[in-house]
C-alpha cells in the first residue's frame, strides 16, 4: 500500500507530523479524512511496519503473538483501524508496557468503540483528533497556493 501513496498530500499533514513525537498515539476521526494516507506516509518515513486491522488474514493468527514478534523486529508498528481487532486495547496496553523502546501508532474510525476501550489506554496513548479538510486546505490541495487563515469577529 505504501507504494500507492498519492503524490498530493493534505497541508495539515505537515502540522500533524510535528505532533507525532510520542511513543504511543491513537489518531481518530470518521472515515475519509486521510488517516490511512497519513499513517502510510509515516510508516514509509520511519521504517515502521504498517498493519491494517481489517485485514482478513489477522483472524487466523493469535494477534498478541504476531504483534509481539513484529515489535521485536521493527522500530515501531502502525495499526490502522485498530477497532476491528479483538481485545485491541488490552493488547496495545501489553505491547506498550513490554516494549518501552518501540513506537505504537494506531488509528480508529469508531468513536463509540474508542470511548468504551479508552480507560485501558488513557495514561499511555496520546489521542489526536484529525480534523476534516478545511476550505483553505482544499484550495492548497488543488492549486498549491497558500492562503492565510482568516479570523472573523462578530
Amino acid at each position: 500500500m505504501i507504494s500507492f501513496l498519492p503524490k498530493k498530500m493534505r497541508l495539515f499533514f505537515q502540522d500533524l507530523e510535528k505532533k507525532f513525537t510520542n511513543k504511543a498515539i491513537l489518531l481518530y476521526r470518521p472515515r475519509g479524512v486521510g488517516k490511512t494516507t497519513f499513517l502510510l506516509s509515516m510508516a514509509r518515513k520511519h521504517g515502521f511496519l504498517y498493519v491494517s486491522g481489517d485485514e482478513i488474514l489477522l483472524l487466523d493468527v493469535p494477534l498478541h503473538d504476531l504483534l509481539h514478534e513484529i515489535m521485536k523486529n521493527y522500530p515501531g508498528i502502525i495499526i490502522d483501524e485498530v477497532h476491528f481487532l479483538k481485545n485491541w486495547s488490552t493488547i496495545l496496553k501489553v505491547l506498550y508496557d513490554s516494549f518501552p523502546d518501540r513506537v505504537i501508532w494506531t488509528s480508529d474510525s469508531s468513536s463509540v468503540l474508542l470511548r468504551k476501550r479508552l480507560s485501558d489506554l488513557s495514561r499511555r496513548f496520546v489521542l489526536i483528533r484529525m480534523p476534516l479538510m478545511s476550505f483553505r486546505e482544499f484550495i492548497h490541495f488543488e492549486t498549491k497556493k497558500n492562503s492565510e487563515e482568516v479570523e472573523f469577529s462578530l
